[in-house]
């Protein structure tokens, strides 16, 4: 383990907290060897009245008095400014999002819950996350209200259909899912078909759910497109046609390249 030096680019609290746990590794236990590691481990370009310091409490103090702190403080604001929450299935990672959130927020000394809440306002992704934050907001009150707000949001956002939402769809009366291959229909259109396949869920039942009218969520009565995963072409029921599935004897299901099928939900 390497001893801690303190340059300015972390907040003064985590620097005597990380020298606190090397003198302790290394078996150094007295307040006053503390202390004087803490000091000496100072980047010498960053001068302070050593002589008035008589704890690491005061050391503190000394280093958040520096112009070195306010330049890391106005950093930290700055990223909070920038910091923006992906979602998940975008390749986002939450509890990173929310612990770089926090440690923002306490290296900016930012307390004061109403800035937080400003804050984190801004890095919501959508109106959905936005319009939800604002009917919670004059009941959060502390760091872990917000905290709790933002993944209750996220909870309920996760329950929605999107445009773009992977989605399998099961057959009630057998429980297999819409399956789709690169074979085709031997008879009838001969195109690519589409069938209840098995009852565990695999990359051929994967569709997603396209929508032309929404940029994401999906109101009532959307009309909607299915696009097989594993072949990009959308499903079709060729409802104006009479050629039949050669097993169920109901009307084929095919892909098509741009062809679809039309829901109502």
């Amino acid at each position: 383990m390497d001893i801690p030096k303190y340059i300015g680019d972390i907040h003064p609290e985590d620097y005597i907290k990380e020298m606190r746990i090397y003198c302790n590794f290394k078996q150094i236990t007295n307040d006053d060897d503390v202390l004087k590691f803490s000091k000496l481990m100072v980047d010498s370009t960053i001068d302070f009245p050593s002589e008035n310091i008589e704890s690491c409490e005061d050391l503190i103090k000394e280093l958040k008095e520096h112009i070195t702190f306010l330049i890391f403080k106005n950093s930290s604001i700055r990223k909070l400014h920038l910091l923006k929450y992906q979602l998940e299935r975008d390749g986002g990672d939450t509890p990173k999002f929310i612990a770089k959130f926090r440690s923002l927020c306490r290296n900016a000394e930012i307390n004061d819950i109403d800035r937080q809440k400003h804050y984190l306002y801004y890095t919501l992704p959508n109106d959905f996350f936005r319009n939800e934050f604002i009917k919670h907001y004059d009941d959060i009150k502390t760091m872990n209200d917000l905290v709790i707000c933002f993944e209750r949001t996220l909870n309920e956002y996760s329950r929605f259909i999107l445009n773009g939402s992977v989605v399998a769809l099961k057959h009630v009366a057998t429980g297999k899912y819409l399956t789709s291959s690169i074979k085709h229909y031997e008879t009838g259109s001969k195109n690519q078909l589409v069938f209840c396949g098995k009852s565990l869920r695999d990359s051929n039942s994967a569709w997603t759910i396209k929508c032309l009218q929404s940029p994401e969520f999906l109101p009532y009565e959307s009309i909607i497109y299915l696009q097989h995963n594993n072949t990009n072409n959308f499903l079709e029921i060729c409802t104006d046609r009479h050629n039949l599935s050669p097993v169920s004897k109901h009307t084929e299901g095919k892909q098509l390249n741009f062809i679809f099928l039309k829901l109502n939900i």
